[in-house]
């Protein structure tokens, strides 16, 4: 399955968020989007990515946000690993191609 997403922020190298269109989303929402910002940190980048969504008012609505913040954290960690795989590959001293750009995506 997929959705849209539009973008409503962008300032690029530092922060970016989108509005999820989700009237072919597969999960019960009535509305979703994220943010995603990177500042510097002593040691390198801190990256801080949010996410608002509104569950449908139903059992099934309910029962999903609860997976949903459940299984953040599981989530996270897998996207987190792939940036960092992308990050190591990336040529010494070159750009490193960022997840949005990435031909092979991190699902």
């Amino acid at each position: 399955r997929h959705w849209e997403e539009t973008c409503a922020l962008w300032q690029d190298g530092h922060r970016f968020a989108v509005e999820v269109d989700i009237a072919n989303y597969p999960y019960p929402l009535l509305a979703m989007s994220g943010l995603w910002q990177v500042d510097p940190h002593p040691v390198g980048s801190r990256v801080t990515m949010r996410f608002a969504y509104r569950a449908a008012p139903s059992i099934r609505g309910g029962l999903f946000a609860i997976a949903l913040h459940a299984m953040a954290p599981l989530a996270l960690r897998r996207i987190f690993a792939g940036w960092r795989a992308e990050l190591r590959s990336a040529p010494p001293g070159g750009p490193a191609q960022s997840p949005a750009t990435s031909q092979q995506g991190l699902a």
